[in-house]
């Protein structure tokens, strides 16, 4: 069964999301982005996450970029 829902909602920048630039399209898409501290196995890192709308990212492919309050993230 498709998933039908529609959370553009979640979306907005003045709830949940916040605004990045997607390299590939130069656009401004609007993003759930977590840089939470993680602790893999016992490893000390980080794993920054973005979710967005999958039609904001036509054709993303690795070393694509999103720029989030300056900070340049690989893909």
């Amino acid at each position: 069964m498709p998933f039908t829902e529609d959370f553009t909602a979640y979306l907005a920048t003045g709830d949940f999301a916040t605004a990045a630039t997607f390299s590939r399209t130069a656009a401004t898409v609007n993003v759930i982005f977590d840089a939470e501290y993680q602790d893999p196995m016992g490893i000390e890192a980080s794993g920054p996450r973005a979710w967005g709308a999958a039609s904001d990212f036509p054709g993303i492919i690795h070393g694509d970029t999103l720029t989030i309050s300056s900070v340049v993230y690989s893909v």
